[in-house]
């Protein structure tokens, strides 16, 4: 037969289970935030880059002698390799659509998905990107931005 005092827990033991709890619980809820926070702090700053590949097409892109949209040389050999996950493309807004003018070699003879309403959503709000999640060519998941901008040189979007 157990002594009575030892099947009752002691206030230490109650105490040392329930701070237990406790950290583990605020561990668990820690992580997460911190995992929410990494993601989206990863997310902010691949779109930044992104960003920088609009600014360089736009800067770079120039309008020919026959008005077609001529894309400038960019150095980075991704864009030039088919298939590589570094896509561009220049396009312009057609009735609610976006028409390709120019795209990179990388992307083959695929073209880039624009999101529903981006036509709409540049609009209102010429000059700001707009970031979103797509497939690629190759049906691998991608992450993209489209910004509206006029080209040097010429009356397009």
């Amino acid at each position: 037969m157990i002594p009575e005092a030892l099947r009752r827990p002691s206030l230490v033991r109650r105490l040392v289970i329930l701070a237990a709890g406790w950290s583990l619980a605020v561990l668990l809820v820690s992580a997460l935030v911190l995992s929410l926070l990494f993601q989206q702090a990863a997310l902010r700053r691949f779109d930044q880059g992104l960003a920088e590949l609009i600014d360089n097409l736009v800067a770079g892109a120039t309008i020919g002698d026959k008005g077609q949209v001529l894309a400038p040389a960019l150095t980075d050999l991704r864009a030039l390799r088919a298939y590589s996950g570094k896509y561009w493309q220049i396009a312009e807004p057609a009735g609610g659509r976006l028409h390709i003018l120019v795209r990179s070699r990388s992307l083959w003879d695929s073209d880039l998905r624009a999101p529903v309403g981006a036509v709409e959503a540049l609009s209102a709000n010429p000059g700001k990107p707009v970031s979103y999640d797509t497939r690629g060519p190759l049906e691998e998941p991608l992450r993209a931005m489209v910004s509206q901008a006029k080209l040097p040189a010429g009356p397009r979007r």
